[in-house]
Parts: structure tokens; C-alpha cells; sequence
């Protein structure tokens, strides 16, 4: 049994490691790649849980208070899916978070029962890392001899979007990090550091300012007493300078020299605007006016004419305006259970340096989801899962929670039931959309084809439904103006 956890867990991390790495995938996005690979994993993981509860495998018994979050979650989410706007596509956005909470769940009993295996995260990161950093040096060694105008999309690859980039650099930072701290080998330690090095000069490059403030919130929590690591904090610290420094260099003062003027934003522009972001928040605030207990349904943000932009660029917004204000209750009972549990580790138990840095990743990927479609991001969304499980069972070793086992059959049974349901879902929309991938063409019928499914995601709305984009546009007439409308658009 220990060794078919073992192949089960390699597998998923081994697509992992391609999914922004190896185009395996050439006639499709990286985007639309990631998100068939992660239904891929959602598969492995539903066989793996199988085979768990086959062999009699115990599950973590949940305290009282998240199983009151997970009831107050699931009624939202049932009166959210009865009216809405693209049954379809919230049924589809359903066995998506479905699919995810398996692999947290699988995350969580792999990692409790293999502790040591929690350095497969920083190890796993790390590579990701130094193969994209080969790729953005080879790419800006070639923009330097071309002469060419800078340009980050350019250099960056692996992704559709820098902004997506940003948030998987914003949770591999402390991973890396630790590895600097852990290992003893000088050689190794120096390599560690100049790929951290490098990895913070592509944070610059690409101005993701999600992922600047993701990075910033986790320093200050390093630099808190009983909940930091100073350790950490200095390697950050340090290799974050440095690569300011190379950036400043190559960009500032030889780029110019060279006659080669970086295409990117002005550092007004990056510190003095919200690239919209404000205008959306206020008409997502409108919508969920309109809908506040059960919302619009799930991925519905992404069809809205109006609106260029997949996701509300925030993980509250995201859910009271497609799931409703009852299942974001839901989830911030969850939360902040989570978090007492997650800061009494910190204070306490958790002393290693991969175990902080796990955690203090995934607190990356919320504070990154405060700004940016985290939650929405095919890649992203894998990460969360597996980052999440990981700090459970770190946060229950440290506070030595058992695992029980033979308990809850029937519920074991009725869980599985739902992810293969969502599995089979999931592989049956995979099937169908491969061909529109292949060759995209807009079509009438089909939102703004913002990101969010797929890279192209238009969610086609029910003919038998009310016209949803009327009622946009009455709400957004009637605030500031009419100033926000179908001219809501954030910088890609």
C-alpha cells in the first residue's frame, strides 16, 4: 500500500512538473494544457482515495465548527446551482472544486503519513523553477542580441499570461528558500541561491504586483515574532536585493545604452493605478446586490458581455457573486478555523524549515488571491489543493491529531461517489471542447471569452434564461455615472 502511494503521489507531481514546463500539448495554450492535465490528476487521485478506502484507510475526523462551514457551503452551493445563469457551466465549475478537494484530501493523508516526503514540495518547485529560469535567460540573452524592443511576455514562458507566472513564483519563493536554509552542502546552497537569484529577476520583469504583494505579506509574517523564521526571511531578503540589482542593471542602465527601451509600464503607472481592478470590484459589489444569497452560479462572471475578465481578480468577490453570500459564509467559517489551527503550528510545533515554508506558500497563494484569479487559474488551483492538504497535515502532526480508522464508511462512500462523479463530468468536457481548443473561432452566443475554464472562456448562456447582460448593464449605468461598463478592462 506504501508503495502505491508513493507511484500515485510521483505521478501527480511528475505532471506538475510538465504542465508549464514541457509543451506536451503543441496545438493548444499553455493554459488550456494545464487545465487537462489537472483533470488528468483529478482522475489519479480519485483511483488513489479508491484504493485508500479498498484497503480500509482511516480519513481525518473534521472538528464540529468545519462541519457546520461545510453544511452552511453546501446549502449555498445547492440554491446557487438551482438558479443559475449557465447550469452547465456551474455544474462544471462544481466537479472542478469537487476534483480539487480530493486532491487536498489526498494530499492531506499522504503528507500525515509520509512526513518526510514534504521536501517533495520545495524539491518539486525547484526544478520548475530552474527549468523556466533556462528558458527566460535563453530568451533574454537573445533579446539583448536582437536589439529588439524588451518586452516581458516575451521572456517569460510556460504561461499565457505574466500575471499567472507571478502567482506560481509568489508560492515557489519560500519553498526554494528553505533548501537554501536546509541543505549543507556549500555547492548546492550557492546553486539554490542563484536560481533564487534569478527567479526574483523575473518577479521584476514580469510587474506582477500580486505577486510583489503576496511575497511582501509573507516576509512581514517571517518577520513576526513566534510566527516567522528569520532564517528564511534573510535568504529572501538577500536573493530579493541581489536580483533588484540585476534588474536595475540589465533593464535600467544597460538596456537603455543598447537602445533598448523595456515595453513594459512606467513605475507610475505600476504604484499609481489599479489596472482596474477597482472599477470591477465596484460592479461585482452591483451584481452581488442584484443576487446576494445564491449568486449568479458558478464561472458565471466569465460570460458577462460587458466584462472582458474571466474572474473578479478577488477570492471573496469570485465566490459571493457566482456561488452567493450564504456559501462565502460558508467558506470563511473554514477559513478561519484553518487559520487558528495554521498559527497555533506556527507557534508552537512546527519548527523545520520546509514545514514553515509550506505554509507560509500557501499563505502566499491567499494573499495573492486577494488581487488576482488564484482560485480560477487552472495551475494555481492544482497548487492550492496540494499546498493546502500539506498544511493540514503539518498543522495536525504538530498538534499529534490521529487518523482514524474504519470510520465513516457510508459518508467515505457517498464522497467518492461525488468525486467520480465530477471526474467523469470533468473528462466528458475535456472530450467534447478538445477540437475548439485545437482551432478557436468567437462565436456569436458566448460572453467576453475571458480566461477562466479554458483560455477562452465564453460561457454560452441558456436562450431560456433572462438576458443576465441587460440587467449588467442597468446596474452599471446607474453607478458612478455610468462610468464603469463595457469599458471595464484590466491589463493582461
Amino acid at each position: 500500500m506504501t508503495k502505491f502511494r508513493f507511484e500515485m503521489m510521483w505521478l501527480v507531481l511528475a505532471l506538475i512538473v510538465l504542465s508549464p514546463t514541457v509543451d506536451l500539448l503543441v496545438n493548444v495554450s499553455w493554459h488550456d494544457q494545464q487545465r487537462l492535465l489537472q483533470i488528468a490528476i483529478i482522475g489519479l487521485v480519485l483511483i488513489a482515495l479508491l484504493i485508500e478506502m479498498m484497503k480500509g484507510g482511516g480519513w481525518p475526523v473534521l472538528p464540529v465548527i468545519s462541519r457546520v462551514g461545510i453544511t452552511v457551503l453546501a446549502v449555498g452551493v445547492a440554491g446557487s446551482l438551482w438558479g443559475a445563469v449557465s447550469l452547465h457551466w456551474a455544474y462544471t465549475e462544481l466537479a472542478l472544486l469537487l476534483g480539487l478537494s480530493g486532491l487536498f484530501l489526498y494530499a492531506r493523508l499522504f503528507f500525515f503519513r509520509h512526513p518526510s516526503c514534504l521536501l517533495l514540495l520545495p524539491y518539486v518547485s525547484l526544478i520548475i523553477a530552474a527549468i523556466l529560469s533556462v528558458k527566460f535567460l535563453a530568451a533574454l540573452t537573445n533579446a539583448f542580441f536582437s536589439g529588439l524592443p524588451l518586452h516581458a511576455i516575451a521572456l517569460l514562458d510556460g504561461f499565457n499570461n505574466v500575471r499567472w507566472f507571478g502567482q506560481f513564483q509568489a508560492l515557489s519563493l519560500p519553498l526554494i528558500a528553505s533548501l537554501a536554509v536546509s541543505l549543507r552542502r556549500t555547492v548546492t546552497v550557492s546553486a539554490v541561491f542563484v536560481l533564487l537569484i534569478v527567479w526574483w529577476l523575473g518577479i521584476f520583469v514580469g510587474e506582477s504586483r500580486g505577486a510583489w504583494l503576496a511575497v511582501v505579506f509573507v516576509m512581514l509574517v517571517m518577520a513576526l515574532p513566534h510566527l516567522g523564521n528569520r532564517a528564511l526571511l534573510r535568504v529572501m531578503l538577500v536573493s530579493g536585493g541581489v536580483g533588484l540589482v540585476c534588474y536595475l542593471v540589465l533593464f535600467q542602465l544597460i538596456a537603455p545604452k543598447l537602445g533598448m527601451h523595456d515595453s513594459g509600464r512606467e513605475v507610475s503607472t505600476l504604484l499609481g493605478t489599479s489596472s482596474g481592478r477597482s472599477r470591477l470590484w465596484l460592479h461585482s459589489l452591483l451584481q452581488i446586490a442584484e443576487r446576494p444569497w445564491f449568486g449568479w452560479g458558478g464561472m458565471a462572471f466569465a460570460g458577462e458581455r460587458l466584462i472582458s475578465e474571466g474572474h473578479p481578480h478577488n477570492l471573496f468577490m469570485q465566490i459571493a457573486y457566482e456561488w452567493g453570500l450564504l456559501a462565502l459564509f460558508g467558506v470563511l467559517i473554514l477559513l478561519g478555523r484553518a487559520f487558528l489551527s495554521l498559527f497555533s503550528a506556527l507557534q508552537g510545533g512546527v519548527q523545520e524549515a520546509h514545514e514553515r515554508a509550506v505554509i507560509y506558500a500557501l499563505l502566499a497563494m491567499l494573499s495573492h488571491s486577494m488581487v488576482s484569479g488564484v482560485i480560477a487559474m487552472p495551475y494555481s488551483q492544482t497548487w492550492l489543493a496540494i499546498l493546502g492538504g500539506a498544511v493540514w497535515a503539518v498543522c495536525d502532526r504538530a498538534h499529534v491529531s490521529p487518523v482514524p480508522s474504519n470510520r465513516g464508511r457510508g459518508w467515505n462512500g457517498g464522497l467518492l461517489l461525488l468525486l467520480g462523479c465530477a471526474t467523469f463530468w470533468l473528462a466528458d468536457v475535456a472530450i467534447r471542447d478538445y477540437s475548439r481548443l485545437v482551432s478557436f473561432e468567437f462565436r456569436p452566443g458566448y460572453g467576453a471569452d475571458g480566461p477562466r475554464f479554458w483560455l477562452q472562456g465564453g460561457i454560452s448562456w441558456d436562450d431560456a434564461e433572462p438576458s443576465v447582460s441587460k440587467k449588467i448593464s442597468s446596474s452599471v449605468e446607474s453607478s458612478e455615472d455610468g462610468e464603469a461598463g463595457a469599458d471595464i478592462l484590466l491589463e493582461q
